[in-house]
C-alpha cells in the first residue's frame, strides 16, 4: 500500500512539472500594445497609422510636458502609474493635447479606474458576476457586441457600419459634454469624445482596434477615423507595456512569476519524496500468543537457548521453589547443577527440584 501511495504521489507530481513546463513555454501576451502580434494587440493598427502616412512613435517612458500628437493610452496595462505621473498626464491634455483611453471592459483592471477618475469619469457595471453553469460562462465569456453609430451634430447619421467588440463587463460613464459616436444595442455609450480643459479625449473599447477585430469593416473605418482625430502624430504610449528605456529608472517592477512556479514546484518534489518513502522500519505487529502452558513453557526455554541463560535459569529457579517452600531441602549434588550453566544441568536441576516437591506433596497426603 505504501509503495502503491509513493507511485500515485510521483505521477502527481510528474504531470504537475509537465503543467507548470506548458505554462512557463507559452508566450503571454502583451495586451493591446503596438508590438504585439496576438488577437488582443495593436501591431496592426501601428502598422496601417504608418502606411496611411502617419508618423508613429513608440513611447518607453511616461508621456513627457514636451511632446507633440495624440497618445494613445490601452489597458489592460503592466505597470503602476503614479499620482505625479497622473497629473502630468492631465496637464499635457489640458494644454490642448489629445488623448485615446482604449478600456479593456475588465472589473479587475484597477489601473484603469484611475486613470478614468483622473478625467472625472466613473465607471459601471453591464454584465455582472461571471456564471458558475461551464455552458453559461463559455457563453458568457464569448459574447460579442454590436456598436452602432451614432447621429452627427447635425441630425444625419454617420455612414460607417456597425462596429463589433467583445463585451465588456464595465465601462466608462461620460459626462454630459461628452459627444456620442457609437452605443450598445443596450443603450449604453460605448465611444464617445469628452473634453478636458484644451483638449479633448477619446474613449473606447481596446478590443476594437485589436488585431483580432480591425480587419471588420466597420472596425476598419474606426481605425481610420481615430487616425486622422489624432493628427499626424500618433504616440503609443508602451511604457506601461513594457518597453522601457534603458537609462530610465522605474518604481515598478514585475513579480517574478516564473521564480515562485519553479520554487513551488520543487517544494512540491521535495514533499512527494518524503511521503513517498517509508518512516523508519515497517512495523510488525505482534501475533497475539494463545495455546497451552505448555506452548508458553517451550517458547521461554526457546529463547533462554538463544541467549545461554542456563545459569541465570537454574539461580532463579533455587530461588522461586524455596520463596514457594522455604523448608525445600536440595542436595549439595544438585546446588551444584546450578553452577553448571550448561543445558543439560538446568534440565537435570529441573526434574530434582520436581521429584522433591512431588515427593513431599505424596508425604503430606
Amino acid at each position: 500500500m505504501t509503495e502503491r501511495r509513493g507511485v500515485l504521489l510521483a505521477a502527481a507530481g510528474l504531470l504537475l512539472a509537465v503543467i507548470v513546463a506548458a505554462l512557463a513555454a507559452r508566450r503571454p501576451s502583451a495586451g493591446p500594445s503596438a508590438l504585439s502580434a496576438s488577437s488582443q494587440g495593436w501591431s496592426t493598427l501601428r502598422r496601417y497609422a504608418e502606411i496611411r502616412g502617419s508618423k508613429v512613435e513608440l513611447l518607453d517612458r511616461p508621456v513627457s510636458r514636451g511632446r507633440e500628437g495624440g497618445v494613445l493610452i490601452a489597458f489592460p496595462e503592466k505597470g503602476f502609474r503614479t499620482d505625479e505621473e497622473l497629473e502630468a498626464l492631465r496637464s499635457w491634455v489640458g494644454r490642448g493635447n489629445r488623448l485615446v483611453l482604449a478600456f479593456s471592459g475588465e472589473p479587475r483592471v484597477r489601473e484603469e479606474s484611475r486613470v478614468f477618475h483622473a478625467f472625472g469619469m466613473s465607471g459601471k457595471s453591464v454584465r455582472g458576476e461571471l456564471p458558475v453553469n461551464p455552458v453559461a460562462w463559455y457563453r458568457f465569456q464569448s459574447e460579442v457586441w454590436r456598436l452602432d453609430a451614432q447621429p452627427a451634430a447635425g441630425g444625419s447619421a454617420r455612414e460607417v457600419a456597425e462596429i463589433h467588440v467583445h463585451a465588456p463587463r464595465r465601462i466608462p460613464v461620460p459626462g454630459k459634454d461628452a459627444r456620442i459616436l457609437y452605443r450598445a444595442q443596450g443603450g449604453d455609450p460605448m465611444v464617445f469624445t469628452s473634453p478636458y480643459l484644451r483638449g479633448t479625449v477619446l474613449v473606447l473599447p481596446a478590443d476594437a482596434l485589436s488585431n483580432g477585430r480591425i480587419s471588420a469593416e466597420g472596425n476598419a473605418d474606426l481605425a481610420e477615423w481615430v487616425r486622422e482625430w489624432m493628427g499626424p502624430t500618433l504616440l503609443f504610449e508602451e511604457h506601461f507595456h513594457g518597453l522601457s528605456s534603458p537609462d530610465l529608472e522605474t518604481g515598478s517592477a514585475s513579480f517574478p512569476f516564473d521564480l515562485l512556479a519553479g520554487q513551488l514546484l520543487l517544494l512540491y518534489a521535495l514533499a512527494v519524496l518524503a511521503l513517498s518513502r517509508r518512516f523508519g522500519p515497517a512495523w510488525k505487529e505482534t501475533p497475539v500468543r494463545t495455546g497451552s502452558t505448555a506452548t508458553f513453557l517451550l517458547g521461554l526455554a526457546t529463547r533462554h537457548r538463544r541467549f545461554g541463560h542456563y545459569r541465570e535459569a537454574g539461580e532463579l529457579l533455587l530461588e522461586r521453589a524455596r520463596s514457594y517452600d522455604p523448608a525445600l531441602a536440595v542436595p549439595e549434588e544438585s546446588l551444584a547443577l546450578a553452577e553448571q550453566g550448561s543445558e543439560e544441568s538446568l534440565l537435570a536441576l529441573g526434574k530434582e527440584i520436581g521429584r522433591i516437591q512431588a515427593g513431599k506433596r505424596g508425604a503430606a497426603r
